[in-house]
């Protein structure tokens, strides 16, 4: 396959080492065009890493944390906008930045250097939080229909359906894995939490025969969904459009759907979503194989744009039509009513 100047950039280099000695080059950030540089004889010249803070999550109205989860929707607008007035004050002095993003509505979190401080921070101010509205007096619902779905699930309790599609697609993967000295490193291999049964899962098995989750955040969503449904009509693909955390473990990129795609009536998409482009050329893949109805899931959305681009979301627990939200609410108040908005999206 030959490179395409979208793959790559020319570069220029000097050598001071030996008076300025000055050839050509490539840049690029793909494992795979590295590998194919250097099969065509280019030499390494630089390695360069970028690398993200850790950041956590201190509330997000569209997946509330435990307590929170278990609370009224009122009871969760409250904690809501108290964490956000007193932050400003507390992340002062601190090494912490506040994310940011654009109409990102839904969300309070904070990145920085070390995780172990930002959990701490978090512990502190959510402490002060709860006690200040006596938090778990307010508890109200059950895991099941909890307003907030999570990773809380060990791995060893699954069901064996679930379990023996873990096995498999972890079978698969590994083909595309240099060394196996990388499997510690890689955290589809590594996997101890799956997410909760939760009556959200009912309501999603009833959208389209078959599903697919977008690794990798789709690979713990998609074995809570097995454990709580049975059903083992699921597949698999990996769309990273900006940082792949396993690149520098590839021989290429896994930019199939796993297990191929058979014939199908219809199949739903289901992904966490910021602005829905993943779950685009994820729709794209699969009409490249085959011409079939496609539907699309976002969970957790946290901007009020992102919602035209999916049929519908899971949001607080709650399975929605996108088209009931964007016709009632606006994006200024979409994040607090659709907490209220009960109607099903099935």
């Amino acid at each position: 396959m030959k490179m395409t100047i979208n793959d790559i950039s020319p570069v220029t280099l000097k050598s001071m080492a030996h008076y300025n000695r000055t050839v050509n080059g490539i840049k690029t950030t793909s494992r795979e065009k590295v590998n194919e540089a250097l099969r065509n004889g280019c030499g390494i010249q630089e390695i360069n890493y970028i690398l993200r803070y850790p950041e956590v999550m201190l509330c997000d109205l569209s997946n509330p944390e435990y307590p929170l989860n278990l609370c009224d929707n009122e009871t969760i607008i409250e904690c809501f906008d108290l964490i956000n007035s007193l932050l400003g004050e507390k992340i002062k002095n601190t090494n912490f930045t506040r994310i940011y993003g654009d109409n990102l509505k839904s969300e309070i979190a904070i990145n920085g250097p070390t995780k172990e401080e930002l959990i701490n921070f978090k512990t502190e101010v959510l402490n002060e939080v709860y006690e200040r509205m006596n938090i778990y007096s307010k508890v109200c619902l059950d895991l099941y229909n909890a307003r907030g779905i999570h990773q809380i699930r060990s791995i060893d309790s699954a069901s064996s359906v679930a379990r023996a599609q873990y096995e498999n697609l972890i079978n698969k993967y590994k083909e595309i894995i240099i060394s196996e000295n990388s499997y510690s490193n890689i955290k589809l291999f590594n996997l101890n939490k799956i997410y909760q049964n939760h009556r959200v899962w009912s309501d999603i098995s009833q959208i389209a025969e078959s599903k697919l989750f977008i690794l990798t955040a789709g690979l713990p969503l998609s074995l809570g969904y097995i454990n709580s449904t049975q059903d083992a009509n699921i597949y698999f693909t990996e769309i990273h459009r900006q940082n792949d955390p396993n690149q520098i473990y590839k021989k290429c990129e896994f930019n199939i759907i796993y297990p191929t795609l058979t014939k199908t009536n219809s199949i739903v998409i289901i992904d966490k979503i910021y602005t829905g482009g993943s779950i685009k050329l994820a729709e794209a893949r699969i009409k490249e194989s085959m011409n079939v109805n496609v539907l699309k899931i976002g969970l957790f959305p946290k901007a009020y744009e992102s919602l035209k681009h999916v049929d519908y979301v899971v949001y607080a627990g709650r399975l929605i039509k996108t088209i009931d939200i964007l016709n009632n609410f606006n994006e200024h108040n979409w994040h607090y009513k659709t907490l209220f908005f009960e109607k099903e999206g099935v």
